[in-house]
């Protein structure tokens, strides 16, 4: 089973031992038929516990992989965002700098297209 971690259960692998005790001489004895049944469901279910924990671990590592992404793309939004608001701080202590040494402080109109083709 599994114990606490910091990011919830942790996965462990729990080995299991198999016990054979011969219960007759006859393949044909009921007790030894059931049993052969018995242990056949045993190893089948086995089996498909340890499928279910290998899948388990992979879904643990593909969720650690897209975290790790995660945490990359915020971490290099947040540079982003910090160079844009540094870029508009300056642009807008320039564009004051401008309308103060040449009285303007109006920029120069945009062209637009007369014939819809895109030619002033």
């Amino acid at each position: 089973m599994g114990s606490l971690g910091p990011q919830g259960p942790r996965l462990v692998r729990a080995p299991y031992t198999v016990l054979l005790l011969p219960l007759g001489t006859s393949r044909q004895d009921p007790g030894a038929q059931s049993f052969f049944l018995w242990l056949q469901r045993m190893q089948a279910l086995e089996r498909q516990q340890d499928a279910l924990w290998q899948g388990l671990e992979l879904l643990q590592r593909g969720q650690d992989w897209f975290q790790a992404r995660l945490r990359e793309a915020q971490q290099q939004q947040l540079r982003l965002g910090a160079l844009g608001e540094e870029a508009a701080g300056q642009l807008h202590s320039e564009g004051r700098d401008s309308d103060q040494s040449t009285g303007a402080g109006v920029a120069p109109p945009i062209p637009v297209p007369r014939d819809g083709l895109g030619v002033c």
